[in-house]
Parts: structure tokens; sequence; C-alpha cells
């Protein structure tokens, strides 16, 4: 019950997310192309109770495409715990410094997710790593209500790396 909330408070925070500028593009250039997400890891804290996420999900054939007009599309999406929701996604990416943005929108639904994570290029693999305190500065730029602050304080910690190969 608590990751499904967890995955509902996650849902909903990532719904404030403001837009930034590509501000290095030569970074941008390096995520160009197909990559198949082989494994989530990490930990997520709830309410103060600590969940170990330990996925292998290549088996799934989740591939994401950007490309360099930056827009991504992908063949479904991934949650904090490594399940894979098949679905056809398109959207739009920035690169700056050693962040990514994406932004896109599923069916049947009227608003934008948008999803920040760290970025990590090494030979031919990626990294997407979410952390508690890049969602924090998500929620505080694009929440200046303070609603999503409530909602963060529910998240004890957050750090998970989702890990990509180049196909």
């Amino acid at each position: 019950m608590k990751t499904f909330y967890f995955f509902c408070v996650f849902s909903t925070l990532l719904l404030f997310v403001g837009c930034q500028k590509n501000d290095n593009p030569a970074a941008a250039e390096t995520v160009i192309g197909k990559w198949q997400a082989t494994t989530v890891k990490g930990k997520i804290g709830i309410f103060g109770s600590n969940e170990n996420i330990d996925q292998n999900v290549e088996k799934e054939s989740l591939v994401y495409e950007f490309k360099a007009d930056g827009t991504f599309t992908s063949n479904g999406t991934l949650d904090e715990e490594g399940s894979v929701e098949k679905q056809t996604v398109s959207g739009k990416y920035t690169v700056t410094n050693d962040q990514i943005k994406m932004t896109y929108r599923e069916s049947g639904q009227t608003k934008d997710n948008v999803e920040y994570y760290k970025l990590s290029l090494s030979g031919n693999a990626i990294t997407l790593t979410l952390t508690k305190d890049l969602l924090t500065v998500a929620v505080n730029e694009s929440d200046p209500s303070g609603a999503g602050a409530l909602l963060l304080s529910f998240i004890s910690s957050l750090d998970v790396t989702y890990t990509f190969k180049k196909i």
C-alpha cells in the first residue's frame, strides 16, 4: 500500500515541474540514439520506511529513442520500482549540464508528465537518477503555492537509478 501511495504522490509531483532551456547542446548530443532499459536500482523511503529496489528490466524490451530535434519516443514507461507499462509515448527533452528533462503526455491525460533526472553516460550506457533533492527542486520551481511541498513531505528519501544500454 505504501508503494501505491508513493506512486500516486510521485505522479502528482511530476505534474508540477516547469520548463528549462537547453544550456549545453553538446551534452544533449550524447543522448541521441536508441536506448534499452536494463536495470532499476535504488531506495525509496516513505513515511520513514525504506524499500530497496533491484530489478532487471531488460526482458521487457523498453526502448527510448532521443532525436537530435529535442524529441523522444518510447514504447513504454518505467515506474520507480521497475514496473513497465507498455504504451507508445512521445514528447520533448532538454539537457542542461548533467540533468535531463522529459515532457510527455500519456494517452487519456490532459496534463503533461514532466520528469527530471541526473544524467550520466559511460561508454554505451546511460543512467538516469532520480533523487529527493532533484524532485524537491522541481516541486519548488513549479509549485510556488507550496501544495506540492506537503506531498513531498511524505517521502523521507529517494535515490533510484535507471540504466540503459545503447542499441
